[in-house]
């Protein structure tokens, strides 16, 4: 202690003597390292008073950026050594947020077995490495200068955003031209519009990080007549807080040499109608892409397009109005896709997209949703016309393959299975066993995924998919695709008929390879559609049918015709009237499925339920799901109830394995409370409108569980027309009797 009052008195001299320089005492003591005494030259450097100073110095390496922590620890460690002054340099963060070059001078002063004494004096460098940065900038500006001629030099001052352009010949420098706001608002109209979006790219990737790169794109700094062709060489370099603050670069006139590479690229590669690549080139350059090292753990998505019922166009209309066609379509296919995305003709109505780095499965469908939309076309000529649409097939890199016969293979079998269920869809090849990689993370590799083993809970995944699937439709499919691989189903479908042969009726079917049955004939929907009726006249809402159960003629008669022997079927009703059906198929043999199972796929059926009632509200109605799921964990019961109509939403487990005669669809005084009428005191009337978050709490006895429960009611969906609320009821009877 002596020794180290001492050094306060030595440092306050010293002090008093000097000015701008900071005084240090510090303590090592194995990885510890503790300030014993700092003087006000080290405060006011930083822009700390002593106390909060003191603060820093104890958590001295939080402050000190990460890349220069290394650089920190070598200088103590030489210290230690004991051979004499060590000199070292590292940045570290001031009271007001802002970056500090700090020179540290220090040496050993004393060690007593692990404990060590360090001394020394700390500089501000700030301003000396701010120097430095810019006599290094101006050498690298005057370096590219230097071997310039005849072309366009430009620097990109990223700190203030402006961009200084000069054009240079043999005789010198003449006519800058000087951007501001360069960036914020990317003021690039001497850039040619399509090649706007690649120079972007380059030109922010540049900002991220220090790297050389270059770019060929068209531009008219010069030509008043129009744009010519550039070869764009840029060098991003940092200043001194590590970040990048000046690109500066060339472009060099490459204008007669593109236009021949182009004319002669054009012919080789590009098919002469369309546009797009020749079968040839296509597979070159997908493959050109698979085989490099950057793309082996991203994700890339491998797509078939072929246009259905295009052959009646070519023979009603003639082959003129079919090359409009693919020319309509070559458009759509390009204004969907990426530049960097290859897309190909290779067949007379058949087209390729190999999507690069797609991030996650769930942005295929997306674009293949919309693509689908554009390539609906009516085509009329001659008093008649002719509906063009588009099935899809769909290939995953590297889940499904990861060589170009392998995709290929397997997206046209997707393709196949996209018309065999009834044309103008899409699929993904074994999309169902793609849900857990789809649904593992939304920025996960194929390595991770596949090192982590991912497995997901039925229920996860189908709240996923609803709530990552922009289309409706697609995320119906696809969870009917899950449950049926999940059960060993063959086929799948779920079937609103509203009105008899109304536009409105909806049909969504998933059938495994070799199942599929092609669109229904309108005598086929009515078959199939008689025997639910009966089901549901007969047993209810849900249960099992087999081929061997006592059931009619016509059922019986319908299940032999298409091979079915075991039938899983939720009914829809509205008011004891049928509405329509949930059904699995089972096509190879007897099923065994336990009750537990069976359970679970009601709860999957009400899922679907819910979601396809409120189908526009994706995102809401999947959280809102997810919250009343949760309460599963809890010894209560939750339902869902239309406040307008009192219709049951949602009903969770404890609910339904109480009282399996509720179902949704049902008035839930009825059901619940087994009344005629809604209820006087009913807790929906006292739930405050246009307030999200009322609620109310209320106890009562519950005739349909036969329990006094305590009812708090909150707003699920709180808007004008049919608000729906959430009922959570705990069971208080034990309480309320006591």
């Amino acid at each position: 202690m002596a020794k180290e009052l001492d050094f306060e008195n030595l440092f306050s001299m010293v002090e008093n003597m000097i000015t701008g320089v900071g005084v240090f005492e510090y303590e090592r003591e194995k990885e510890k390292i503790t300030p014993l005494y700092l003087n006000e030259g080290c405060f006011r450097m930083l822009g700390y008073s002593r106390m909060e100073g003191m603060k820093y110095a104890k958590n001295l390496l939080a402050t000190i950026l990460v890349e220069d922590r290394e650089t920190f620890w070598q200088g103590i460690n030489d210290i230690l050594k004991d051979d004499g002054v060590v000199e070292f340099e590292f940045r570290t963060v001031t009271a007001q947020g802002a970056l500090r070059w700090l020179q540290v001078r220090g040496n050993l002063y004393s060690r007593e077995g692990n404990r060590y004494i360090i001394v020394g004096v700390v500089i501000d460098a700030t301003e000396r490495k701010n120097v430095e940065a810019e006599l290094q900038e101006q050498a690298e500006r005057l370096n590219i200068i230097s071997q310039s001629g005849g072309e366009l030099i430009f620097d990109y001052n990223a700190k203030t955003d402006v961009m200084t352009i000069k054009a240079n010949n043999k005789k010198g420098f003449y006519q800058d031209i000087i951007i501001e706001k360069y960036m914020t608002e990317f003021r690039c109209s001497n850039i040619f519009p399509d090649d706007i979006e690649a120079y972007y790219e380059v030109m922010h990737g540049a900002l991220k990080s220090a790297k050389r790169d270059s770019i060929d794109v068209r531009a008219n700094y010069l030509q008043e007549d129009g744009f010519i062709w550039y070869r764009v060489d840029l060098t991003s370099m940092p200043g001194i807080e590590g970040y990048v603050t000046r690109i500066i670069g060339r472009m060099t006139d490459i204008n007669d040499k593109k236009l021949k590479e182009m004319e002669l690229q054009i012919k080789a590669e590009k098919d002469g109608l369309t546009g797009l690549y020749n079968k040839t080139a296509t597979r070159q350059l997908i493959e050109q892409i698979l085989s490099s090292e950057e793309h082996e753990e991203k994700i890339h998505a491998f797509m078939i397009i072929d246009l259905d019922n295009f052959k009646q166009v070519n023979d009603r209309f003639g082959h003129a109005k079919g090359d409009e066609v693919l020319q309509y379509a070559a458009e759509q296919i390009a204004n969907t896709f990426k530049r960097r995305d290859v897309l190909g003709r290779i067949g007379g109505d058949e087209f390729v997209v190999f999507i690069t780095d797609i991030n996650m499965i769930a942005n295929a469908d997306i674009l293949a949703t919309r693509l689908g939309k554009l390539l609906d076309k009516e085509i009329v000529g001659d008093g008649e016309s002719v509906r063009v649409t588009s099935s899809i097939g769909i290939a995953v890199f590297p889940y499904q393959g990861k060589d170009y016969e392998t995709l290929f293979k397997k997206a046209d079998k997707a393709l196949y299975s996209a018309k065999a269920n009834g044309k103008n869809n899409y699929r993904i090849f074994d999309g169902a066993a793609t849900i857990n990689y789809r649904n593992s993370s939304r920025k996960a590799s194929y390595s991770v995924m596949q090192q982590n083993d991912y497995k997901r809970d039925l229920m996860d995944m189908i709240f996923q998919i609803l709530f990552e699937e922009k289309s409706r439709t697609g995320a119906v499919r696809s969870v009917l695709e899950l449950v049926s691989a999940q059960y060993g189903m063959q086929r799948s479908y779920l079937d609103i008929d509203i009105l008899e042969g109304a536009a409105e009726d909806e049909f969504i079917q998933y059938a495994a390879e070799g199942y599929e049955t092609g669109a229904e004939t309108t005598a086929q929907r009515e078959d199939r559609r008689k025997v639910l009726r009966e089901y549901f006249e007969k047993k209810g809402i849900f249960g099992v049918l087999h081929h061997y159960d006592d059931v009619s003629d016509d059922a019986c008669a319908y299940m032999q015709q298409r091979g079915i022997k075991t039938m899983i079927i939720q009914t829809i009703s509205i008011e004891g009237s049928y509405f329509g059906s949930i059904v699995l198929e089972k096509h190879d043999g007897a099923l065994e499925i336990t009750e537990e199972k069976l359970e679970e796929l009601r709860c999957v059926f009400r899922i679907l339920l819910m979601y396809t009632l409120e189908g526009d509200k994706v995102d809401s109605v999947c959280n809102n799901i997810a919250r009343i799921e949760m309460l599963d964990n809890f010894d209560s019961y939750a339902y869902a109830v239309d406040a307008d109509t009192y219709h049951i939403y949602f009903l969770n487990k404890k609910v339904v394995q109480t009282t399996p005669q509720v179902n949704i669809g049902d008035l839930c005084y009825k059901a619940i409370q087994g009344k005629d009428s809604p209820c006087e005191d009913c807790v929906l009337r006292k739930l405050e409108r246009g307030k999200p978050h009322a609620h109310v709490t209320e106890e009562c006895f519950n005739y349909s569980l036969r329990v006094w429960t305590r009812n708090m009611a909150s707003w699920l969906e709180c808007r004008q027309e049919n608000p729906i609320c959430l009922m959570n009821c705990i069971d208080i009877s034990e309480y309320f009797i006591g």
